[in-house]
């Protein structure tokens, strides 16, 4: 009992990290691009490739989910997104990228989060206790809407403050830290 009311708090809690650290890079990336290009259409191509693994993936994902263990699948996905992102991000102060390919970046850090996504749906019955079931789920969404208002915010200032890399940075510790929350 008290390890699922734990999980409830874990649980809340890696997702919270994860959207902050997400929607913050999402926000640092549109200033990012549109400071080096003046191309709202190229930013809106690196929107719509993160976008499209959901909408492609989003069934199999479902499927995939169901038939494993939700609790490894939502770990390793944050923990895939993650490294990808500490890798990109040592690329790109390198400067090894071009624009361009923050669109790859965008559509594989969608395909991990699809299935992260997924597995956070369908897992929080078996984490948490029942009569704390729609509870954590109503806190989930009130957490996501704060988020979506704030990470806007906080994109920009980290952007104009710290720099693209930095928000990289802390974007990819967001992920590795739901990892070790979802993890332990």
């Amino acid at each position: 009992m008290k390890k699922k009311k734990y999980n409830m708090y874990k649980l809340l809690l890696a997702n919270a990290i994860t959207e902050i650290g997400g929607n913050m890079y999402k926000f640092a990336l549109a200033m990012y691009v549109l400071n080096r290009s003046s191309s709202a259409l190229l930013y809106s191509v690196i929107v719509v490739c993160g976008i499209l693994p959901n909408a492609f993936l989003g069934i199999f994902s479902g499927i995939f989910v169901d038939r494993h263990n939700k609790k490894v699948v939502m770990a390793y996905s944050n923990l895939l997104s993650g490294v990808f992102v500490g890798i990109f991000m040592l690329l790109f102060q390198i400067q090894f990228l071009g624009l361009g390919i923050f669109a790859v970046y965008s559509f594989i850090i969608g395909v991990f989060q699809t299935y992260s996504n997924s597995a956070m749906n369908g897992s929080t019955p078996e984490l948490v206790l029942e009569e704390n079931v729609s509870k954590t789920n109503s806190l989930m969404q009130a957490f996501d809407s704060l988020i979506t208002v704030c990470g806007p915010i906080v994109g920009a200032v980290a952007y104009q403050k710290l720099g693209m890399v930095v928000v990289m940075i802390i974007d990819s510790l967001s992920f590795i830290i739901g990892f070790v929350l979802i993890q332990s």
